[in-house]
């Protein structure tokens, strides 16, 4: 059976973010979309000896970057989120 369906195999990745304050970080993919992520919910509600628990004093969540290497946001801790994550629960940003 032939078909004209065009497969896309294409990696998300993160390609630039920047940290806007509180939680937020405003986020660029591959896949065009733009927008911002509100991590404070999934940051507060850390394990208590987990990598994101020192994320909730917002001076070490401020360090959180861009990652060229990971393609995605880490912080000082090598703490990083997964781009399918972030995209998942990115929001527009206001106009």
């Amino acid at each position: 059976m032939k078909t004209n369906k065009k497969i896309f195999n294409q990696v998300l990745n993160v390609t630039d973010a920047k940290y806007i304050g509180e939680y937020k970080v405003k986020l660029a993919f591959n896949d065009g979309a733009k927008g911002l992520v509100n991590l404070e919910s999934f940051i507060l509600n850390a394990k208590p000896n987990g990598m994101f628990k020192p994320l909730q004093d917002l001076k070490n969540f401020a360090t959180v970057k861009y990652d060229k290497d990971a393609r995605t946001i880490t912080w000082f801790n090598e703490a990083d989120l997964a781009p399918e994550y972030l995209r998942e629960i990115l929001q527009p940003l206001d106009s």
